[in-house]
């Protein structure tokens, strides 16, 4: 299995190894069936500094058999549905406010709805991944970069499921996630990342159901390059999914931590180090010079122990790091001790 290293979503967002973390505020089912409500959500998290909102495809007649169609079930479900006429408005609201939108769709009709809007992302939620091996493929199949939280698959399971679609689309991004509502910060093994990212060699995150605005950072510090956390205007609101999810001034703590960690960890920089105008001063203020520490005369070969190195402000000399190279030269003039040593005085030994 290969995936792709470098996602574009849009424009401006890229994922890599090297770009700004991925930061998804899922507003999910908080939208309590209002609209109105929903704009104010995306608001917030276009303000607290989230670069997509994610919503949550659901629908009751879609998702259960008449079987399991219980009353309370289905209550719940009218209070979480995402109304299918919302789509297109959302979408358009979202790009006047230069936030991403996507969704984590359920239903076929849903992952339709999506693609006539070109949305530049999915997402498959850990309830639906390998349950309904259609419903991925119909995703999968898309072509575009798709997330996949792994809360209820082992790795095992999650190997077998992606050979079967890495052939169809490169564009995969794993999730670690713990599906417990809200999860505690001792079974969030963190950990997980690493190993995802080194089996998979894939870009990877987390889909983080605690409610710290800490652990995102801590997953970013160990290779997490998405971010999803659960958004809602007030954890008092009515709703399934309100009283774990971060509130506005805490996911904007949330996002302030991550973006620190990555300058901390120079994310931007990966590869060789990169020094700024001071460290270029200091480079040059410390670079030693090559002194001769004994009185020498012409043609004497030099040895290393009658060299050493020095801090200088002469800008003739041998630099020190050469030191090792003047064994066996000859002097070809007489030298005295403390000379900085330069090129000139040196010849090769016949």
């Amino acid at each position: 299995m290969k995936f792709q290293k470098r996602i574009k979503i849009s424009e401006r967002i890229l994922l890599s190894e090297n770009s700004p973390t991925f930061i998804i505020a899922e507003i999910g089912s908080n939208h309590n069936q209002s609209f109105q409500f929903a704009k104010k959500l995306i608001n917030a998290a276009k303000n607290s500094g989230a670069d997509a909102v994610k919503f949550q495809s659901l629908n009751f007649e879609e998702t259960f058999h008449s079987d399991a169609q219980k009353k309370k079930t289905k209550k719940l479900y009218e209070k979480i549905n995402l109304n299918e006429k919302w789509y297109d408005k959302i979408n358009k609201y979202c790009k006047r406010k230069k936030i991403i939108f996507f969704s984590t769709p359920t239903y076929s009709r849903s992952i339709k709805i999506l693609n006539n809007l070109k949305v530049p992302i999915y997402k498959i939620a850990s309830t639906n991944f390998r349950f309904n091996p259609k419903l991925d493929l119909e995703i999968i199949n898309t072509n575009k970069p798709v997330i996949i939280s792994l809360g209820l698959s082992t790795l095992t399971e999650t190997s077998k499921t992606l050979k079967k679609i890495s052939s169809k689309n490169k564009k995969i991004i794993l999730l670690h996630c713990i599906s417990r509502y809200p999860t505690k910060t001792k079974d969030l093994n963190l950990s997980f990342i690493k190993l995802l990212k080194d089996k998979f060699n894939c870009i990877v995150g987390l889909s983080d159901h605690s409610m710290s605005i800490d652990i995102p950072s801590y997953a970013v510090a160990i290779g997490a390059r998405v971010i999803e956390k659960h958004f809602t205007l007030s954890r008092k609101l009515d709703g399934p999914d309100h009283h774990y999810a971060l509130q506005p001034k805490e996911f904007k703590l949330m996002v302030n931590k991550i973006r620190n960690i990555e300058r901390v960890y120079n994310l931007q920089n990966i590869g060789d180090k990169k020094f700024n105008k001071e460290e270029n001063l200091y480079r040059k203020i410390f670079c030693q010079k090559i002194v001769v520490t004994k009185n020498k005369k012409k043609n004497t070969k030099l040895k290393i122990s009658d060299l050493d190195g020095l801090i200088s402000s002469n800008n003739k000399g041998i630099d020190c790091k050469n030191i090792l190279k003047i064994k066996n030269l000859i002097l070809n003039t007489n030298i005295k001790k403390n000379t900085i040593l330069e090129w000139k005085h040196l010849k090769i030994k016949n």
